[in-house]
């Protein structure tokens, strides 16, 4: 029995941290930013960069 715990408990620990890397923000933000389910628009700076915008209140057009 206490073997089964500690095979499930690394299964668990290996487990969160391959997701925790798998899902890093930048890499979920770069990729996915615009994207209807996602949200976002890429703004860019005059400097060549770029980053994910939100509103919070649209304006009106």
């Amino acid at each position: 029995m206490l073997a089964t715990g500690v095979v499930l408990g690394l299964l668990i620990a290996y487990g969160m941290e391959t997701a925790k890397t798998a899902l890093l923000i930048d890499d979920l933000v770069g990729y996915n930013c615009g994207r209807s389910w996602f949200g976002g628009q890429v703004a860019e700076e005059e400097n060549g960069s770029s980053f994910c915008a939100f509103w919070i209140t649209r304006p009106d057009q």
